[in-house]
């Protein structure tokens, strides 16, 4: 008898030269590790009395794969990452310090939270040398299983992900779930690669074709199991873009949950696919004593007469007494099949590209922070539609919520758990229903596909989830449509917006600050004005505002004293001075926020021509306007009215703008 990827010792000899033929295409090439390292145990913080604090250092270092080494960015200097087990219902506080050279934040991948402020909101950009405080309360009803968080900075998340900066969380008690699992030996396997883009190295080039892959920061690492045995390995695929085959020679891989959701019956398969961002938790049962080799499918290892399909990412040994072999699983919690609501809305969402791997789109527009695309009332069931119209790989993907796929390409498929992300077939579509039903997810976040490249390239969109109980479509800030009114656009003296230059602009003023001291207007006599009108509880615009501020300030440098960043509130009902200082508290020290009665909010956002309108009378800064584009407003030292700047606008351009006034006054 033969088994794949194992030669048996009585094995006859023209059988044995075939088997022998098979196993060197599976060796590890030449320069590649031929000795495997014992799995390598990611560093793990926990959760104590519901709460897991831990802090997170990204930083530059050199990272050995194998046999080469790439300029890496890792959390606390380890490419695999560390590993977060928290509990359903825990508060997950992490320090983020960005020791990189570029800005960097955190996403935490499936968790059903809040996009809201300081919790899992992908649009805040933390700095170089910058320090931010994230507090994301995990839902006491979210599944237990498998997570991972990371970077998802737009424009840079590729490069921040491929160089290291991911990680694992595990939300505990899958295997109390199955009473079957008790007692058996669990691993978690992160599956990372990179790909070298500008390589002239031919080992790279030829043995690699450009690409490493490892298994928990390894090239090659060794599993340990009894013959029998079956062990739980949670798996979880954080490479940028790279789809992987997973295969274990001789062995099979028992599907019981995927994306972190416990599937409702069990399934097998040789090969398992997984998506970027893709995460499954499998059973394996160990065959006979032996070393089986365990490795990824259809990507290419070697050139000439070494080439190869498969490629090694370790191997399992199989040995010692043999143990029980847990049998089906039959005790899967159930879930409901969405295909029997009432759909509210559907949708169509189109993906493609012009094939210079450059330009990505979804519904042909390419992403636009400013924009957002698509406005869903809490409460809707949605069957949404989604279309490859290339012949490239797209992997579509939603925060803050799973989903059910209901068919691919017209088939319908079977009803088997939820997801929270899937591969849209080249020149094909897939049918899902996404419940946008709780309210903890209302706010804005992102779709978009995973293969980070595209992403990074347009193929983004934001959405929005509003409560229509709390107003349906409401106010932001000054647009310059609504700034200028009746009267024609025309460029401010500094040029840089667009907005109605009038000398009327700007004014005196009574306010309270984040201290609780009143302030006037005349207190900053002397002194330039960067000011920016927002709320506490913003998405996204007022975070990244004054994160852009606080970089400002770091750009003047030895020019600070001459300049008051100031953040005033258009929400003075929720914005206590205490709120204020807060919020204000993870930007420049130099700030200052201020807040009032209404009546004092509604005289300044007079005199500076701030668009928030009332909605019974009061000031409703829930949702952005899909038209806003959020004015910081530079007065000079009298306090008139120089220009605008606009959150897209670079700190660099702004401090140098403004150092520019500073120079001619």
């Amino acid at each position: 008898m033969l088994q794949a990827g194992k030669i048996m010792d009585w094995a006859p000899s023209a059988v044995l030269a075939a088997a022998f033929v098979a196993v060197l295409l599976a060796v590890p090439p030449q320069h590649a590790p031929r000795a495997a390292q014992a799995l390598h145990k990611l560093t793990e913080y926990k959760s104590v009395n519901g709460v897991l604090d831990v802090t997170l250092e990204a930083t530059e270092q050199k990272v050995r794969l194998g046999d080469v080494t790439i300029d890496g960015g890792v959390f606390n200097n380890d490419y695999a990452g560390p590993l977060l087990r928290a509990n359903p219902g825990d508060m997950l506080r992490v320090r983020f310090v960005n020791h990189l050279p570029h800005p960097a934040n955190i996403h935490y991948h499936g968790i059903e939270t809040s996009p809201l402020d300081n919790s899992d909101n992908i649009h805040i950009s933390v700095q170089p040398g910058k320090t931010f405080d994230y507090e994301v309360q995990i839902p006491k009803t979210q599944a237990p299983g498998i997570y991972w968080f990371h970077d998802h900075t737009h424009g840079i998340s590729e490069m921040n992900v491929m160089g290291g900066l991911s990680g694992t969380l595990m939300i505990e008690g899958f295997a109390g779930q199955f009473p079957e699992l008790a007692g058996v030996k669990e691993h978690v396997l992160v599956l990372k690669d990179y790909q070298f883009y500008d390589s002239t190295d031919p080992h790279i080039i030829k043995d690699l074709h450009r690409v490493v892959q490892t298994l928990n920061g390894q090239a090659f690492s060794r599993i340990d199991m009894r013959p029998g045995e079956t062990q739980l390995w949670h798996l979880t695929n954080q490479s940028a873009n790279r789809l992987v085959h997973l295969s274990l020679a001789g062995h099979k891989f028992r599907i019981i949950a995927a994306d972190g959701r416990a599937a409702l019956r069990e399934t097998s398969t040789d090969v398992l696919d997984l998506n970027p961002a893709s995460r499954f938790e499998v059973l394996v049962d160990a065959g006979a004593p032996g070393t089986y080799a365990l490795q990824t499918e259809k990507v290419l290892t070697g050139d000439g007469a070494k080439l190869s399909l498969s490629r090694p990412l370790g191997e399992v040994v199989v040995s010692g007494t043999p143990a029980k072999t847990v049998p089906a699983i039959t005790s899967f919690p159930q879930g409901e099949d969405l295909r029997k609501r009432k759909i509210n809305e559907r949708r169509t969402l189109s993906f493609s590209e012009l094939g210079d791997d450059k330009n990505f789109f979804i519904n042909g527009r390419k992403y636009d922070v400013s924009r957002v695309d698509l406005r869903v009332p809490l409460g809707n069931t949605e069957e949404w539609t989604l279309r490859n119209d290339s012949d490239d790989y797209h992997v579509f993907h939603i925060h803050q919520v799973h989903f059910q796929v209901t068919a691919v390409n017209g088939k319908p498929a079977p009803f088997n758990g939820y997801v929270d992300n899937v591969d849209i077939p080249e020149r094909g579509t897939v049918k899902i229903i996404i419940p946008f039903t709780d309210p903890v997810i209302v706010g804005k976040f992102v779709v978009h596909c995973h293969v980070l490249r595209h992403e990074d390239n347009g193929m983004m969109m934001h959405m929005e989830v509003y409560d229509p109980n709390a107003g349906g479509k409401l106010p932001f800030f000054a647009s310059a449509r609504q700034m200028c009114g009746s009267k024609a656009e025309k460029t401010s003296p500094g040029g840089e917006g667009k907005a109605c230059y009038n000398q009327s602009v700007g004014g005196g003023f009574t306010l309270t600050n984040q201290n609780g001291k009143p302030v006037e207007g005349s207190d900053f006599q002397g002194r330039y004005k960067l000011i920016f009108f927002g709320f506490t509880s913003c998405t996204d615009l007022c975070p990244m505002t004054a994160l852009v501020m606080s970089e400002v300030m770091d750009q003047l440098k030895g020019d600070t004293k001459k300049l008051v960043p100031i953040f005033i509130t258009v929400d003075p009902k929720v914005d206590t001075p205490k709120k204020l200082k807060s919020f204000l508290s993870h930007f420049s020290p130099e700030f200052v926020g201020l807040t009032g009665t209404k009546k004092q909010i509604e005289a300044v956002e007079a005199e500076y021509q701030v668009y928030a309108p009332k909605v019974d009378g009061e000031t409703q800064p829930i949702g952005d306007d899909t038209d806003h584009s959020g004015y910081m407003y530079l007065m000079d030292t009298d306090g008139k009215y120089l220009t605008v700047f606009t959150a897209n606008s670079s700190p660099e351009a702004i401090a140098a703008k403004i150092k520019e006034y500073m120079r001619a006054k």
